[in-house]
């Protein structure tokens, strides 16, 4: 539904409530005994990143964070997102920092938002990736003024023209495909990539 997307996007930030009761799926216990719990001792790929043990059958669990993306046969989704949930101290941050860490090591790139500050020294304390990091502090601090500015962000013009198109389109939800509006957005992003700072 057209008009409810900002409604239906606040649904998923933490505390917030249901916007549409439309779209509810109750599931029975055969769905939920469909997902495998406790029917399997597998546990990870078979080869890697190392992130632990299991305390079940002693066998090393690897991860391999690409697969997501690699249509492997069977898959459901080629979703790269995930979740790390747990009471408080009982590893999410480490887990994830671990399998970040790694992916980077490996090629992957990551963007982390970290409204706790808790990675701020990554760049000092990791040197061998401190190449690959770029922290950005988001604060009403005037310093931090235009830090998200795709004309600030990108080195080149037209790279920041695409970005300044994908964002405005976004946000305003004015399609590529909109023959009146879409072409006024087009010009004044262009105009603004013309002009001298």
């Amino acid at each position: 539904p057209f008009g409810d997307m900002l409604g239906l996007h606040e649904e998923f930030l933490p505390a917030s409530k249901r916007y549409m009761n439309d779209y509810i799926q109750y599931v029975t216990s055969d769905f939920l005994a469909g997902l495998g719990f406790g029917a399997t001792q597998m546990l990870g790929e078979n080869e890697g990143i190392y992130v632990g043990y299991s305390l079940d059958t002693g066998r090393n669990v690897y991860l391999k964070p690409a697969l997501a993306s690699q249509g492997v046969k069977g898959s459901v989704t080629n979703a790269l997102a995930s979740a790390f949930v747990g009471s408080p101290g009982g590893g999410k941050s480490f887990a994830n920092n671990l399998i970040v860490y790694y992916a980077v090591l490996y090629g992957a790139q990551a963007v982390i938002v970290d409204p706790k500050a808790e990675r701020g020294r990554w760049k000092e304390t990791l040197p061998e990736i401190s190449h690959e990091i770029n922290i950005v502090t988001l604060t009403s601090d005037e310093k931090n003024k235009g830090l998200l500015d795709p004309y600030v962000i990108m080195k080149n013009p037209k790279d920041s023209e695409s970005l300044a198109i994908d964002i405005l389109t976004f946000l305003t939800g004015i399609s590529s495909r909109d023959g009146e509006r879409f072409p006024i957005l087009r010009k004044a992003i262009r105009a603004v990539t013309n002009s001298e700072v």
